[in-house]
């Protein structure tokens, strides 16, 4: 996963390489000067904290650890966006989605999983991971988040709820 600590310590995380971006908010908008690169080729990684920021260590780490009985990096938030690349009208269907959305999430005890701004997930993409995955997996808790009903009645339906 590409999510770290030292990536939600701020408030503005972006990696880009290939062309392709990820941001933990793109609604921040940083300085050009601050965006501007004289390396050619390669990734980039932005970074930055407000004078505003409240967040503390602890809290992060109450986050995304057991802590304090461990501070192993034991949960993940998956942003199902992540999926999308530069599609302009990304579908959620298919089980090869869900395969390579999971791909290491065994390697946690808690997976979050961020649907938002996704208005729809297909049957088989959801049955993928909430019922392969989980019978493959039945220790790890998934903690979809941010659903819209239409995903909820899915997730529901190939969950047997």
């Amino acid at each position: 996963m590409i999510y770290c600590f030292t990536s939600k310590c701020g408030d503005y995380f972006s990696i880009e390489a290939d062309g392709i971006e990820y941001s933990t908010n793109p609604n921040i908008e940083l300085p050009q000067e601050l965006l501007k690169s004289t390396i050619h080729g390669g990734s980039k990684v932005g970074f930055s904290i407000g004078m505003a920021h409240q967040q503390t260590l602890r809290d992060l780490f109450k986050q995304y650890t057991d802590a304090p009985q461990s501070y192993g990096f034991t949960k993940t938030l998956i942003p199902i966006s992540l999926l999308e690349y530069d599609d302009k009208t990304p579908v959620f269907i298919s089980r090869s989605q869900a395969r390579r959305l999971m791909a290491r999430a065994e390697n946690f005890n808690v997976v979050m999983l961020d649907f938002s701004g996704i208005d729809y997930i297909g049957q088989g993409f959801a049955d993928e991971i909430f019922r392969v995955f989980k019978t493959n997996h039945p220790k790890i808790g998934l903690r979809p988040i941010n659903c819209n009903e239409d995903i909820q009645q899915m997730i529901q339906h190939v969950s047997g709820v």
